[in-house]
């Protein structure tokens, strides 16, 4: 997801040869990539406030990731 976010407007911009469309793909890039870092830094504080207090927890993706994986065949 993240690699994702980063190589959109490149993958974008080789597709147009206008300079200004260009700009502003990297434009809207710079505010999604802003945004994920929010949306990602407040996940982080939360996980680090219920480590803090000693709460045992499971990171929903990482469990989704880990519950695939680690199942029996």
């Amino acid at each position: 997801m993240g690699f994702a976010a980063l190589v959109w407007p490149l993958v974008a911009s080789t597709m147009l040869g206008n300079l200004t469309a260009t700009l502003w793909i990297y434009g809207v890039a710079i505010l999604l990539d802003c945004t994920l870092f929010v949306i990602w830094l407040v996940l982080v504080m939360r996980y680090s406030r219920r480590a803090r207090h000693g709460e045992l927890f499971d990171v929903p993706w990482v469990a989704r990731i880990t519950k695939r994986w680690s199942t029996p065949r």
